[in-house]
């Protein structure tokens, strides 16, 4: 499991490098691009000029603050993590050169709310229908790291980590179902197969709450569903839209570049695909070089000498 976490979190990372120049940015502009890459074209009016190329945002150091939460806690703690992702938020924990930019209003909004409460089961409601992908994007080391424990503790701890900062069920299913998808994607088959194992074994668990199998059955499970990702930040949108880029492509440079290619929320929506692909295809699967560009990699390095 040690490399499928590796490949997993370095596959997330550099999703997220790949997509944060070309952030807010339509698909028909993207699309007429002579390439997506890491460092994009001269004359590209790139997102977030201050940040340099190959920098993970909001979406990794969260990501990795949950990691962190993970191994200090030998397990999930909603305390441990609120507290570290406060930290990430007021001092840079986890963020390349503790420089904190792309933060969403709700995660924002909910983190202060956290700093003067200390309730992190609270203090993601403070945005009603709150439904935007900043808890989804954090959950990916969940699906992973307690391995031993059954799929029913896997979304009771996704939903509670969800409450941090987006207390609403429909982040709160899409965070269980992506920490589901995680986990049957690394004991193996196609990514199509352990997306459907996922879906069948969350509905097993929400049997008899009619609003969380709405949601699951209805705008999640079905493949044959008319609408297709845009790539927003809506967090059913974005849990389509890495549906659909793992689905329709077969390495990881080409899901990384088409979730870039869908616009908008780049950097979380090839970050959260990115995730899966690092854990199907591998890590040497990974471009030598997006790895060679990505920054921070001290910081992970750190983390996975510690991970056994």
């Amino acid at each position: 499991m040690r490399e499928k976490m590796k490949s997993g979190i370095y596959g997330y990372l550099i999703g997220d490098a790949v997509g944060v120049p070309y952030e807010f940015c339509t698909s028909e502009k993207l699309r007429r691009l002579e390439k997506i890459d890491m460092i994009p074209p001269k004359k590209f009016n790139r997102s977030h000029k201050e940040v340099k190329p190959g920098t993970w945002s909001d979406d990794g150091a969260q990501m990795l603050c949950m990691f962190a939460s993970l191994m200090e806690c030998r397990s999930f703690n909603v305390n441990n993590l609120a507290k570290k992702l406060l930290a990430w938020y007021e001092k840079g924990y986890m963020a390349v050169n503790q420089k904190v930019f792309d933060v969403g209003v709700q995660t924002s909004r909910s983190l202060i709310e956290y700093s003067k409460t200390k309730n992190p089961l609270t203090s993601g409601l403070v945005v009603k229908n709150g439904r935007g992908n900043g808890s989804l994007m954090r959950v990916f080391p969940l699906g992973l790291y307690n391995s031993e424990h059954g799929e029913d503790k896997i979304v009771e701890y996704a939903h509670l980590q969800s409450m941090i900062t987006h207390g609403d069920i429909v982040p709160q299913i899409c965070c269980a179902f992506y920490s589901l998808w995680v986990r049957e994607t690394a004991k193996g088959g196609s990514i199509k197969e352990s997306y459907e194992r996922s879906a069948d074994k969350l509905m097993k668990i929400y049997d008899g709450q009619t609003e969380y199998l709405y949601y699951l059955n209805e705008r999640l499970r079905p493949l044959d569903y008319n609408i297709k990702g845009k790539g927003t930040g809506y967090v059913l949108d974005t849990l389509r839209s890495v549906r659909d880029v793992l689905f329709e492509h077969n390495n990881y440079r080409d899901v990384i570049i088409n979730a870039v290619l869908l616009g908008n929320d780049t950097d979380t929506v090839a970050a959260i695909a990115g995730g899966i692909a690092g854990v199907h295809y591998g890590y040497e699967a990974i471009p030598e070089d997006w790895l060679r560009l990505l920054k921070g990699k001290n910081i992970v390095e750190k983390l996975l000498a510690n991970y056994s």
